[in-house]
């Protein structure tokens, strides 16, 4: 490999490597704004737990169709489409959580890059999802908003939080409660020196 190939790997991989961190950095933000929200009391919440959504440009233009009242907040999807207009299809390699897990799953069973290149390749069937979002659009026009049931943010929303969410902490309390119950330890070393303030945490 010449220095050229070399210089040019090292500045591609500098990219990379921003990429991930950003990825990483919003998937903890989406995860923290999922159990803040668990945490309020029903119809109440705390903080900037819908600004996912606030930045979508899907629910601004569904919403606008269904005829219905614009919040504000929802204007900051303008910034995505133009950030696209000028850097492509940035959103979903560097900010969507549900791009950034996708991403991640798949690298565990395609290694190969070759594989990733050919799992991502065009396909006849990738037109159905252009009649799909053609459809949910038409639909929201005759005042039947469905967006909901298929944007990518509340897919990851409704799976994380109707699913994974309730089975993690299921098993967090079983695991506290057992180690609160069994008491082990070594003398008066005990693990619920750790676990116990981590619980109440």
């Amino acid at each position: 490999m010449n220095a050229q190939a070399k210089k040019v790997k090292g500045r591609n991989m500098w990219v990379v490597r921003l990429r991930q961190a950003s990825q990483v950095l919003f998937v903890l933000l989406f995860f923290y704004l999922l159990i803040v929200t668990a945490y309020y009391p029903i119809n109440q919440t705390g903080g900037p737990v819908s600004i996912f959504f606030e930045f979508d440009p899907l629910v601004l233009l569904s919403t606008w169709l269904a005829g219905s009242v614009l919040p504000a907040a929802l204007f900051l999807s303008l910034i995505v489409v133009m950030a696209t207009l000028v850097f492509g299809r940035w959103f979903c390699g560097w900010v969507c959580p549900l791009g950034a897990l996708n991403q991640f799953f798949s690298s565990l069973t395609l290694r190969k890059p070759k594989d990733r290149i050919a799992l991502g390749a065009f396909s006849p069937h990738l037109r159905w999802k252009y009649y799909l979002l053609f459809a949910l659009l038409g639909s929201a026009l005759v005042g039947m908003n469905l967006i909901g049931w298929f944007d990518p943010f509340s897919i990851l929303t409704k799976g994380m939080g109707l699913v994974v969410y309730p089975l993690v902490s299921l098993g967090l309390v079983d695991f506290f409660d057992w180690v609160y119950a069994a008491d082990p330890g070594i003398g008066p070393a005990k693990l619920t020196l750790v676990t116990e303030p981590v619980y109440g945490f």
